[in-house]
């Protein structure tokens, strides 16, 4: 494989599965630190890149909205095709995925043999369903002989306003260290994906009888979720 330039990541999943993608940027960036790493994700996940210095370019494709159906898709395969990629990672097991970067004539192709769309790849990597997410999106680089990757954890990189923010919450609910912080995001866009509401009611019990505070996270659609678990917590 000749110089590597520019590489590409899809994925236009949910903010979870973007977030479980970022050490693939992460080691990408340190083995290539020169290279233009650019990622395709949805509009509701675009800002949790925001300030990433592994990332060059963020490129949104709204393909429930404006970039829907066949001419949405053409755009985007215009745009990725003008950026003539070397090489495109598809962790996201998807045909729109699969088909996006074929279309846009990225001469390799790294995405798993599960892939309901694995024939537009040019490398095939083995679906491991036994190993965690992060360790499954990394291992897409064995296709470029990079093995053995130490540990990678995700990293996100907020604003200055987001850090005042965040600290201002803090302040109002009297936590003063960090390390008693404990955070808990039960929402899911799949019901089938959620643990069941007592159960984190009982995780939370334990854990502030430790001594923790707990925050639920998640967003709009998850308030009424945080607020009966919240209110079936005995202690409260």
């Amino acid at each position: 494989m000749g110089q590597i330039e520019k590489l590409l990541i899809i994925q236009t999943a949910f903010p979870g599965d973007l977030i479980l993608t970022l050490p693939l940027a992460q080691v990408l960036k340190k083995e290539f630190p020169s290279a233009q790493i650019d990622f395709v994700v949805i509009p509701n996940t675009a800002e949790l890149l925001a300030n990433n210095p592994a990332i060059s370019e963020v490129i949104v494709y709204d393909k429930r909205g404006k970039d829907s159906g066949f001419s949405g898709l053409m755009r985007k395969v215009k745009l990725l095709r003008a950026n003539k990629y070397d090489i495109a990672f598809i962790p996201h097991r998807s045909f729109r995925s699969a088909i996006l970067a074929w279309l846009s004539k990225i001469p390799v192709r790294i995405g798993f043999d599960k892939s309901k769309a694995k024939l537009f790849y040019s490398q095939k990597i083995h679906y491991n369903s036994k190993i965690h997410e992060i360790e499954r999106n990394i291992s897409l680089l064995a296709a470029i002989k990079i093995n053995n990757v130490p540990k990678e954890q995700p990293r996100l990189y907020p604003s200055f306003h987001d850090k005042k923010k965040v600290e201002s919450v803090l302040s109002e609910i009297g936590v003063g260290h960090l390390n008693t912080l404990v955070g808990i995001a039960p929402g899911s866009v799949w019901a089938t994906k959620r643990w069941l509401e007592e159960r984190y009611a009982e995780l939370i019990e334990k854990l502030t009888g430790k001594g923790f505070h707990i925050l639920l996270l998640g967003g709009s659609e998850d308030f009424e979720l945080c607020k009966r678990i919240n209110n079936a917590v005995p202690s409260k």
